[in-house]
Formats: C-alpha cells, sequence, structure tokens
C-alpha cells in the first residue's frame, strides 16, 4: 500500500520561508566575504566592458 502523503500549501509555505531564512542569514553571517566578492566582480566586470568599449 503506498502511503497517502498530502502536501498543503502551509508545509510549502514553511518549506520555502525557510529555504529564504537559511539564504538571509547566511548573508548576514558572511557579510564582509560577500561584499568583498560583489566588489571584486563588479570591478572585473565594469574593467572588462570599459577596455571593450576602448578596443572597438
Amino acid at each position: 500500500m503506498k502511503p497517502k502523503i498530502k502536501i498543503t500549501k502551509r508545509d510549502l509555505l514553511f518549506f520555502f520561508a525557510g529555504i529564504v531564512f537559511t539564504a538571509i542569514i547566511s548573508l548576514i553571517l558572511n557579510w564582509e566575504n560577500n561584499v568583498r566578492d560583489f566588489k571584486e566582480g563588479f570591478n572585473e566586470g565594469y574593467n572588462s566592458t570599459q577596455k571593450e568599449e576602448i578596443t572597438h
């Protein structure tokens, strides 16, 4: 016999709320690394775009 699994809207709400909560906690706990990596990636992309515009 297959067990009947009933997934409610409440179950889905708490599942996705848990994912969002985990992502927010991770962002807060690793704030310095996230800011450093964001700035590094932004500057890298910005500089590569500037080089492409100069050569074209």
